[in-house]
C-alpha cells in the first residue's frame, strides 16, 4: 500500500501533460525541467542572478535528490534538454576558480512567457515549505525532537559551501544545538558561505562542515551578509 505522503508532501512536483508531450513524451525530462524552472525563480533564496537572468546552481546529485531520479538519469535528461535547446547551462564559478557546479535555467521566450512565476496549485513556490520560516526556527529554539533536528540540519546543509562528510556533520550539528540555537547556526553558516564567495577561496582552505561546527565557528565574525536580521531567512 502506498504512503499517502508520497502523493501530497511538500516536495511534490506538478508536471503538465503538455510539457511531457513536448519533451518527447519523457516524464523524467519534464520533471527535471520543471524543478529547474522552480529553483531558478528569483524569489528562491539561493537563485543566482547574472545579467538579468536567474539560474539554479546544482550538482547532478542535488537534482537527483530533488527529483527522485538517479544521477545517470539526471545526466541524460540534462544533456538532451541542452542539446534540444530547452535548457541553458553555464559555469559561473561563484565559489572560486575550482568551482565545478553548473548553473541552469529554462530557455523560454520572455516575450511569450509573461510572468514565469509558478502558479498556485502547479508547483510549490519559493514561499512554501521549502523555505524555512521564522516560526520553524523559533520552534527549534525550544525542546528538540529528532525530526526537528533533521529538518533544521537539512536547511543548514543547503548553505554549506563545502559538501563533505555529511554523516559527521549531522552528528556535530546535534551536538552544536546544545550550545547554540538552530537560527544561530543557520545565520553563522550563511555568513561563512558569504565570506568564502567574497574571497573566492580555494576549496582546500574551506572548512569541512563538521570541523566548522566542532570549532564553534558560528561565533566568528565573517563580515556583513545581505538580508541578515529578522527577515534574513526569507530574504536569501
Amino acid at each position: 500500500m502506498l504512503d499517502l505522503n508520497l502523493l501530497t508532501a511538500k516536495d511534490f512536483i506538478g508536471v503538465r501533460a503538455g510539457l511531457i508531450a513536448e519533451l518527447g513524451r519523457d516524464a523524467n525530462r519534464a520533471v527535471v525541467l520543471t524543478r529547474i524552472h522552480f529553483r531558478s525563480d528569483e524569489r528562491w533564496r539561493e537563485a543566482l542572478e547574472r545579467d538579468g537572468a536567474w539560474w539554479w546552481r546544482a550538482t547532478y546529485q542535488t537534482i537527483a535528490d530533488e527529483t527522485g531520479l538517479s544521477v545517470k538519469q539526471v545526466e541524460r535528461c540534462l544533456k538532451w534538454l541542452a542539446d534540444e535547446d530547452y535548457l541553458v547551462v553555464a559555469s559561473h564559478r561563484v565559489e572560486g576558480p575550482y568551482d565545478q557546479t553548473r548553473s541552469y535555467r529554462v530557455n523560454v521566450d520572455s516575450a511569450e512567457s509573461g510572468d514565469h512565476s509558478p502558479e498556485s496549485g502547479d508547483v510549490d513556490s519559493p514561499e512554501s515549505g521549502d523555505v524555512p520560516s521564522i516560526k520553524t526556527f523559533k520552534t527549534l529554539d525550544g525542546p528538540k525532537t529528532n525530526a526537528e533536528i533533521d529538518g533544521a540540519f537539512d536547511i543548514w546543509w543547503q548553505n554549506v559551501p563545502k559538501k563533505a562528510g555529511k554523516l559527521d556533520a549531522r552528528k556535530a550539528y546535534a551536538k552544536a544545538l546544545t550550545k547554540a540555537t538552530a537560527r544561530t547556526l543557520f545565520d553563522g553558516m550563511r555568513s561563512y558561505k558569504a565570506l568564502v564567495v567574497r574571497d573566492g577561496r580555494d576549496p582546500r582552505f574551506i572548512l569541512n562542515p563538521a570541523t566548522w561546527l566542532n570549532g564553534g565557528h558560528w561565533e566568528d565574525d565573517h563580515g556583513p551578509v545581505a538580508g541578515t536580521g529578522r527577515d534574513s531567512i526569507r530574504s536569501l
